[in-house]
């Protein structure tokens, strides 16, 4: 299956490091695929990006780390619950 190439984050606009996106394959192995994102940060991304664009690291990383201090479950992005 091949993917849209979104090279950067739909949050802060700067370059996601998604290996998925660059290579078009969904088998691709990613950072994005190792860790969680909260539903909060998740619902952050414009409707026409969801499920088309990866956040990058950065933002990832600061955005769970501030759900954490809210209680907020993370949610794997790109994988179907």
């Amino acid at each position: 299956m091949q993917v849209k190439r979104h090279h950067h984050c739909p949050l802060c606009g700067g370059p996601n490091s998604c290996a998925l996106a660059q290579t078009g394959d969904m088998a691709a192995s990613c950072w994005c695929r190792e860790i969680k994102f909260a539903p909060a940060t998740l619902a952050r991304i414009a409707t026409e990006l969801q499920e088309q664009a990866c956040i990058c690291p950065r933002c990832a990383t600061s955005m769970n780390e501030t759900s954490a201090d809210t209680g907020n479950t993370p949610t794997a992005l790109g994988d179907k619950a």
